[in-house]
């Protein structure tokens, strides 16, 4: 394992736990360790140096989890699930990282806990001071300070049991009511703090009344889910607490003596609303009685029958009631009655994927095929289709199928992880690769609806990823446009060999940079680095001597030329 680990130095160190902590907030992170058993089977691709691993991250659903690596990158993630979609970091792709960095050999290991902080010598004071005094301070203080009030009533609230339903709503209020100056982001840290103590105040009920103790709970999700939200919880704060919610109602309605009908509206109120998925229907479908799972399936059920066929329906409400029964089907492992469902409602391409992703999940992969083809046909160079008909023709070895969707993907968008694939699925269905790559670079020459700079990138980025460095070289001796990220790739590539040629690609870059750069001049010294890595010494000296000459007009930069 060592030696594996020391071959992949640099992807392990963008596996880091320094580096997953650029990248993921403490609390994702968490939740990502306990997900690494749900990650499913990876697939690892090669395009050169960069490194590409895909894999489905069972969650609320199955999702689809992209990492990418390449030398000198930071590790990019992708995943089709609701918090990675707004553009947040999420679980799913944390716990993938770490499943990828446990098989290279080496382990994903917490961070060291921190040493305990000694007590101030104010807690000692207090600590030190009568009973009465402390109190009539706090009384004292608590008429002033609206946030010290709110806890001393949540304190309260824990203390002296509810007398009834009424009561029991206002001591779950005073753990969740908002700071006099409103949620923010700024308070948002603190007013959860504040909010775990509901915690306490459920698990107190759980025992002598555990009705009141699911009915809290429900209370407390609703509100707190509202006020997630309201401030928008980037690094999702509020999840862990959210769950706990979620397994205390789970825990009480076993016990909570209500009817099946009462069963089936309580769950239902919990799920209303879901839209971050946090609900674990399997879960709460296992706290009901079977009489309650069966009425609550039901109505979903009636309710998805009466929006199906409607034509006035609203789409929103019809697509909610579709997902709840759904979702509904799956976590009650009703493999028949979710595919029925799913062939009622073929409308759109993402319709025909999920028939395709369950037919695949409950073991019936000739349907899949027949399914993949079919929606294939109605919604051509969707790509999720596209992805699904691949995985399936590849599973069963269909090596000529393979081959023409890829060459159809490359002619549609071409990209160096179309090409190589496109390459790789020529060997495999036992074409002539020469051939085909032939081909391709032919394409690039007259393909349309791209600029000319854009395919000029794309060709330095194949030349790049194949390491064909001298094509390109001789290709780049006549003047064209091309695009600076694409070009300095290429050049950070270049072996040791053309560091003639490297150095006097970055002079180039650098005077294209110069004409717009602005202090601290950080893109013009990472060339200016760059280039003096790849010249002598001598040559070195002489370059930024002439640098500092050459530029004596914008004294700033060459004030930052000095610390190199």
């Amino acid at each position: 394992m060592a030696e594996a680990a020391g071959g992949n130095a640099p992807l392990l160190e963008a596996l880091s736990n320094d580096a997953l902590a650029r990248d993921w907030p403490p609390a994702v992170l968490a939740r990502a360790a306990g997900l690494r058993a749900a990650v499913g089977a990876l697939q690892a691709t090669a395009e050169g140096a960069t490194r590409r691993l895909r894999a489905t991250v069972q969650g609320s659903r199955a999702y689809a989890v992209e990492l990418v690596h390449a030398p000198g990158v930071r590790l990019r993630a992708q995943c089709d699930c609701p918090h990675a979609r707004g553009g947040h970091p999420c679980k799913h792709a944390a716990a993938l990282a770490m499943v990828w960095r446990a098989q290279l050999g080496a382990a994903v290991v917490a961070a060291p806990a921190a040493p305990p902080v000694q007590e101030p010598a104010w807690a000692a004071f207090v600590r030190r001071q009568p009973s009465e005094a402390l109190a009539q301070r706090l009384l004292d203080w608590a008429g002033v300070d609206p946030g010290l009030r709110r806890n001393l009533q949540a304190w309260a609230a824990l203390a002296e049991p509810a007398s009834d339903t009424a009561a029991a709503r206002r001591a779950v209020g005073a753990f969740l009511a908002a700071p006099s100056g409103g949620l923010h982001a700024r308070t948002w840290p603190a007013h959860l703090r504040r909010a775990q103590g509901v915690l306490g105040l459920i698990d107190g009920w759980l025992a002598e009344r555990p009705a009141l103790a699911a009915q809290a709970s429900t209370w407390a999700l609703v509100r707190l889910r509202r006020s997630a939200r309201r401030v928008g919880d980037p690094q999702h704060l509020a999840h862990d607490l959210l769950q706990a919610l979620i397994r205390r109602w789970c825990q009480a309605v076993p016990a909570a003596g209500w009817s099946a009908a009462e069963c089936a509206a309580a769950a239902e109120s919990l799920l209303a609303d879901d839209r971050e998925a946090l609900v674990d229907r399997a879960a709460v479908l296992a706290a009901l009685p079977p009489e309650a799972v069966a009425r609550w399936g039901q109505r979903q059920a009636e309710r998805w029958a009466v929006l199906r066929d409607q034509a006035d329906a609203d789409p929103i409400q019809r697509d909610a009631a579709k997902r709840a029964w759904h979702g509904h089907l799956i976590a009650a492992g009703d493999g028949p009655g979710e595919l029925d469902l799913l062939r009622q409602d073929l409308r759109s391409a993402d319709d025909h994927l999920a028939l395709v992703q369950a037919l695949q999940r409950w073991g019936r992969p000739r349907e899949a095929v027949q399914a993949a083809e079919q929606a294939w046909r109605a919604h051509p160079q969707h790509p999720g289709l596209e992805a699904a008909l691949l995985a399936v023709y590849e599973r069963d070895g269909w090596d000529d199928e393979v081959l023409a969707l890829r060459r159809a993907a490359f002619e549609r968008a071409p990209s160096v992880a179309a090409y190589h694939a496109l390459l790789q699925a020529a060997a495999q269905a036992g074409a002539d690769v020469a051939l085909e790559r032939e081909r391709c670079w032919a394409l690039l020459d007259n393909a349309r609806g791209f600029t000319a700079e854009t395919l000029a990138g794309l060709r330095l980025d194949l030349w790049r990823s194949e390491g064909r460095f001298d094509e390109a070289l001789t290709w780049l001796s006549v003047p064209r446009p091309l695009p600076a990220l694409a070009l300095r790739r290429w050049v950070q590539a270049l072996p040791a060999a053309h560091d003639a040629a490297a150095a006097d690609w970055l002079k180039r870059l650098l005077a294209d940079e110069l004409r717009h750069a602005r202090p601290p001049f950080e893109g013009a010294l990472a060339l200016v680095r760059d280039t003096l890595t790849r010249l002598s010494p001598e040559a070195g000296r002489l370059w930024l001597a002439w640098l500092k000459l050459e530029h004596r007009a914008q004294p700033a930069f060459v004030q930052a030329l000095r610390g190199l």
